[in-house]
């Protein structure tokens, strides 16, 4: 079990990206697979995140051997002879599957299996609520980001019907002013001029 306290170890990590190749290389270590692949569950079918050694870049693989649709499919490949499901209460998170080409799936084998696919719902499952709540500040980044642009247009908005109204009242009152005008010098020369000019 020291492989328990490896594979604990390394989901105390809380990266995924970290903590699942060392859940595969766990698995692949503690049951003496010749390969272990942690598969995790994206919508309806399962992909493979992870798997223990590490496959050769160049070599030739299935065309979908990254996708299956459901774990009786990844049971039925020739490359899985066991398979332990990650459940988070009943939802499936993820697939634990090992191949041992030639050697017997001991019940110590399928214990470390079982033991380690619960450890890691908890990885999985902090990891979707990490993963929620990330979400959850990318949106609200979002709303302040159209917030802001939205007050920005506000502000050009007003300040457009600001120059607008400065514009209108200007010219309406222009014509106003300069009759006003009009009639002022008007008085202004009607009070000016002598009584004797009056007839």
């Amino acid at each position: 079990y020291s492989a328990l306290a490896e594979a604990a170890a390394r989901m105390h990590a809380g990266e995924l990206d970290q903590a699942l190749p060392g859940l595969a290389q766990v698995v692949a270590d503690g049951t003496g697979a010749t390969r272990a692949v942690v598969w995790l569950a994206v919508g309806d079918r399962l992909v493979r995140a992870a798997e223990y050694p590490p496959p050769v870049a160049g070599s030739e693989a299935e065309p979908e051997a990254g996708t299956v649709e459901n774990l009786a499919v990844l049971l039925t490949r020739p490359d899985t002879d066991h398979v332990v499901p990650v459940l988070d209460g009943t939802v499936l998170r993820a697939a634990l599957a090992i191949t041992k080409p030639g050697a017997p799936i001991t019940p110590a084998d399928q214990q470390l299996v079982r033991d380690v696919a619960n450890g890691a719902a908890l990885l999985l499952r902090g990891v979707a609520l990490n993963a929620e709540l990330a979400e959850r500040v990318r949106r609200a980044d979002d709303l302040a980001e159209e917030l802001r642009a939205s007050r920005q247009r506000l502000a050009r908005a007003r300040e457009v019907e600001r120059k607008r109204l400065v514009t209108e009242l200007g010219n309406a009152t222009s014509d106003r002013l300069a009759a006003l005008r009009a009639d002022v010098a008007a008085a202004g020369a009607g009070i000016a001029r002598r009584p004797e000019d009056v007839d």
